[in-house]
């Protein structure tokens, strides 16, 4: 499992406005603080403006700030916002081979375990927000997942 280029940089680029002063930066602003170059966060605040996380002013005073508090914006629902979920609905229809629908329909082991790993990630999280990670550098607790319990949601 991998994390894009896209979601990590939408996450810092997040952090920099729940830390700045007033909590609103310019485009910019993050580009300068992150290393980014101003196209790069463009597209990023879009999918993120897209997603309900942030609103935007225009103007020569314009720019970005958090549609909620960091305490009510968890990592799940930035990362859906840039990337999507980590198994979507249609990934079977994708990945059917040279058939319109994938020779294991109906009787999958492979797609019960991505659907199963998909939702213990995102518990995880959608436990943990922006403003947990507004905190210096430290472990983030997770919530420990039971093996019984992933089991059971294989089965």
């Amino acid at each position: 499992m991998r994390f894009s280029a896209q979601e990590e940089y939408g996450l810092r680029c997040l952090l920099q406005i729940a830390g700045a002063p007033g909590g609103f930066l310019t485009i910019k602003d993050i580009a300068d603080r992150e290393a980014l170059t101003v196209a790069s966060v463009a597209k990023i605040m879009r999918a993120l403006r897209k997603g309900g996380l942030v609103v935007s002013t225009r103007g020569q005073k314009g720019g970005y700030a958090l549609t909620r508090s960091p305490g009510e914006i968890d990592v799940a629902q930035v990362l859906e916002a840039l990337g999507g979920p980590l198994h979507p609905r249609d990934f079977c229809r994708r990945f059917a081979g040279t058939q319109k629908k994938c020779v294991h329909d109906g009787d999958c082991s492979l797609r019960s375990m991505w659907v199963s790993i998909d939702r213990v990630v995102h518990d995880a999280l959608s436990k943990t927000h922006l403003a947990d990670l507004l905190k210096r550098e430290r472990p983030v607790e997770f919530p420990a997942v039971a093996p019984a319990a992933l089991q059971r949601t294989l089965s």
